[in-house]
């Protein structure tokens, strides 16, 4: 059987090296020795096949295909073939009967245990690789009124194209609501520009994969003017401003800068502004002595801690 013939691989060296001696590969099957016995054996190769199958499944199959191959004409797979022929029988029928059943019975589990790991193999191969969404943004605080960029990246298989949806939870957080949309680029990157008015939580989402979340921090945009900014020394000055998203009724802070740090000097209360979204504020306050002045609001459930510019009056 020409088909049969051992013939040397170009990569049967290193490669196969942990094949232990006396076992010797060969193009088509493995030999027990090449000097005593210098056919394929039925047994031999069925648990030579399990060995390969965990080093090189298609060598295995190369194996198992060399012994299927020489079968006779009823279907029968041989004890023993070589290039001249297939031995199907032993001398002794009793030993034949019983040593061929269980030599059937590798041949068969083999094949089995190789057709379990190529189908598995070819199930990993194929199964996509889960997909990753990463998100950020590029300011993590904004002034009201100013916005903020989300970006991320979209990891697995088939990123490019794909909507991104991005998601906000305004605080206090109760749950998310679609704010727009993004649309990777070929390696999977996206971004997105968002003006949040409060403290807001986000997230993206492709199909079933959400990305962790990050939250961008709203401060109000605080003004601060003064009646006068070059006051008589004792004069009393009118420190007056806006507050930007409105927050009637809350109490801020009018502070003067100190060695030790900013101090309050006052406790204006926002007051409503007709027709805006925005309030005010109003506080008289004699000024002995020069120095810097700022207007300050606390944090709370919704915006950041925020400042205004400050502001110098200067006694003579």
């Amino acid at each position: 059987m020409k088909s049969l013939a051992p013939s040397p691989r170009p990569d049967s060296g290193e490669k196969y090296s942990r094949i232990p001696s006396p076992s010797i590969a060969t193009g088509r099957y493995t030999l027990p020795s090449r000097r005593i016995y210098p056919h394929q054996w039925n047994w031999d190769s069925a648990l030579a096949a399990l060995g390969w199958a965990q080093l090189d499944p298609a060598r295995a199959w190369t194996e198992l295909e060399s012994l299927a191959g020489a079968r006779d004409g009823d279907g029968m797979v041989p004890h023993r073939t070589s290039a001249a022929s297939a031995v199907t029988r032993e001398p002794e029928r009793a030993f034949c009967v019983a040593t061929g059943m269980k030599r059937s019975m590798i041949t068969t589990a083999a094949l089995v245990v190789l057709a379990v790991t190529a189908i598995a193999g070819v199930g990993q191969a194929a199964k996509p690789a889960p997909s990753t969404l990463t998100i950020a943004a590029s300011d993590t605080s904004v002034k009201f009124g100013a916005g903020a960029t989300l970006s991320g990246k979209l990891g697995g298989s088939n990123v490019s194209g794909r909507s991104i949806r991005v998601q906000e939870d305004v605080y206090p957080l109760s749950s998310f609501t679609n704010t727009g949309s993004a649309t990777t680029n070929a390696t999977g990157d996206w971004s997105l520009a968002v003006k949040p008015t409060a403290n807001t939580r986000y997230r993206a989402n492709v199909g079933k994969t959400d990305s962790p979340t990050v939250d961008v921090f709203v401060r109000p945009a605080i003004t601060l003017k003064l009646s006068d900014r070059t006051p008589k020394r004792g004069q009393r000055v009118r420190f007056a401003g806006r507050l930007c998203p409105e927050h009637d009724s809350v109490a801020i802070e009018l502070q003067r800068k100190t060695s030790s740090g900013w101090k309050k000097v006052a406790s204006p209360v926002l007051a409503d502004v007709p027709g805006t979204t925005c309030s005010k504020y109003s506080v008289r306050k004699r000024v002995r002595r020069s120095g810097s002045y700022r207007a300050h609001f606390n944090a709370d459930a919704d915006h950041a801690a925020g400042n205004s510019p400050r502001r110098r009056a200067k006694v003579h």
